[in-house]
């Protein structure tokens, strides 16, 4: 009963924090016209964002129905707040598109009308040790938060977030366990995590009295959930032995409301360093940003991968030079493709490590100095079957790292 309370009170507050952040700035019109310009490329579940001006938008004290009309139908839109590259604040109307011939702009309508009316797609909800996303009723992921130092530290050191393939009812990612049981979902971590002269270890545990690890907030530091997207953030600290932070993250994981057949998911990451400078480093195959497949990928060594024709095959299951990697799997008799890809902003040079196991992931080093903050996006496509068509999957790329463009119009 006390956790139905909880749950209820939990989607009552996400359901107000999606009326709020329909708000924009006070004087707003109540219509705006935009040109949506797909570019040179075909466009599939396009995500697309236009950053509201001053004056433009939801008038703030009252909640909205936003919607962008055009040609191709009428869309939901969320209007929703972000930082932007010079750490303003910015109002930024989002939607999808679910297509676009390249070329072809449309003129459209943003509308805000009467008062929200859109239950959103999404629900979070508390779980033992963590949180889960639903996206329809149907789990998206679900982060794993369980800290217990003095207690089970080994299946509690690191923090990470389980996958679910387009459904809900097959978990994609392994948890604590099975051949490296280190490798938990989709993790953040380096072998060679180093402050001064000490080296902290952050991907394994190091066993004996090196007990560094992981500690996410049990709660979401921030959760909007809307018809377009949900948006959750979420604290960790590094913690070395005695319990003080060498180094903080916030992850935020954007997952938009596309198809049936699909997820979509951008994952980023917010590093921080503490009162003293850090150095993050390691090898390809044990530090950066990965996913780890279910126990029974390992069992039958049967993950493939596709990669770019520009990829450099480095030996050792490493590559450099490719912008995304796609991995193939199949789980609980289902096949499930899985598109991993690299921020086009994010100004580290990455080698790229595949395990037939069913670990993949982005290397880099990266050199923090104290108290500096540096953020890093990356976006996943998970899709029911396999794709391994090259052209299908540059597209997703282009998508991601030249989106379309919206403007204004008179």
């Amino acid at each position: 009963m006390h956790g139905n309370s909880n749950r209820l009170q939990l989607q009552r507050v996400n359901l107000l924090i999606f009326c709020l952040s329909q708000l924009s700035l006070a004087g707003g019109q109540e219509a705006l016209a935009v040109e949506i310009d797909p570019g040179a490329f075909p466009r599939k579940q396009s995500t697309v964002e236009y950053v509201l001006e001053r004056g433009q938008g939801p008038v703030d004290g009252k909640a909205w129905s936003v919607t962008v009309t055009h040609p191709g139908g009428e869309l939901p839109v969320q209007v929703s707040r972000r930082r932007g590259a010079d750490e303003r604040t910015l109002s930024v109307a989002r939607w999808i598109e679910p297509s676009m011939q390249p070329g072809v702009s449309r003129r459209a309508t943003l509308k805000w009308s009467g008062a929200a009316s859109t239950t959103p797609a999404f629900t979070v909800e508390e779980r033992d040790g963590g949180s889960e996303l639903s996206r329809d009723g149907r789990c998206v992921w679900r982060h794993v938060t369980a800290f217990e130092p003095d207690g089970d530290f080994e299946s509690t050191y690191k923090t990470f977030h389980h996958l679910y393939g387009p459904g809900g009812d097959v978990l994609l990612t392994k948890g604590v366990g099975g051949k490296y049981s280190h490798h938990r979902g989709l993790f953040v971590g380096w072998k060679r995590t180093r402050v001064g002269e000490t080296n902290y270890n952050f991907w394994h545990w190091g066993g004996g009295e090196q007990r560094d690890g992981q500690r996410a907030a049990r709660e979401p530091a921030h959760a909007e959930m809307g018809p377009v997207h949900a948006t959750v953030r979420s604290a960790v600290d590094w913690l070395r032995v005695g319990g003080s932070a060498v180094v903080s993250d916030e992850r935020t994981l954007t997952t938009w409301n596309v198809g049936p057949d699909e997820h979509l998911i951008d994952f980023e990451v917010e590093l921080k360093a503490g009162a003293d400078p850090v150095r993050l480093g390691g090898d390809p195959a044990h530090a950066g940003v990965h996913l780890r497949f279910a126990q029974e990928v390992a069992d039958g060594n049967s993950c493939r991968y596709v990669l770019p024709k520009s990829a450099n095959d480095e030996g050792g299951d490493n590559w450099t030079e490719a912008g995304w990697v796609a991995a193939l799997v199949e789980i609980e008799g289902k096949p499930f493709t899985v598109l991993f890809l690299d921020g086009p902003d994010n100004g580290v040079d990455v080698t790229w490590n595949t395990r037939a196991y069913g670990r993949f992931g982005a290397f880099f080093e990266l050199a923090l100095e104290a108290e500096q903050q540096r953020r890093l996006r990356y976006r996943m496509w998970i899709g029911s079957g396999h794709e391994d068509d090259r052209k299908v999957l540059t597209a997703r790329w282009t998508d991601y790292v030249e989106p379309v463009v919206v403007r204004g119009v008179q």
